[in-house]
């Protein structure tokens, strides 16, 4: 119980900090016109990426998720394997949504 209550204080913690962060970055000056353009391309480039990323690990995730139902159908069962299947493919995407 004293682990929970200590992981809890740790999150809640951990979240105010993350506010107080983006509060402090957000009221910052966003620049001149310059760096805004730079900043912008960044931006720009890091999407860019990400959507590539996402494309090649969603063709991954299909391939292992077909191998791990597979195998796990084959030793623990049909209703253990899909299980798996589905836990990795939601693991996966609960993955990408906190990139």
């Amino acid at each position: 119980m004293a682990w929970f209550v200590i992981s809890l204080i740790s999150a809640v913690g951990a979240i105010l900090i993350a506010l107080g962060l983006f509060r402090y970055v957000v009221k910052k000056d966003p620049g001149t016109e310059k760096m805004q353009q730079i900043s912008q391309a960044i931006k720009e480039g890091a999407l860019a990426y990400l959507r590539r990323q996402n494309q090649v690990l969603f063709i991954f995730v299909i391939v292992m998720c077909v191998i791990i139902g597979a195998v796990a159908t084959y030793t623990k069962g049909f209703s253990i394997g899909v299980g798996m299947a589905i836990s990795y493919v939601l693991g996966s995407f609960c993955t990408t949504l906190a990139a």
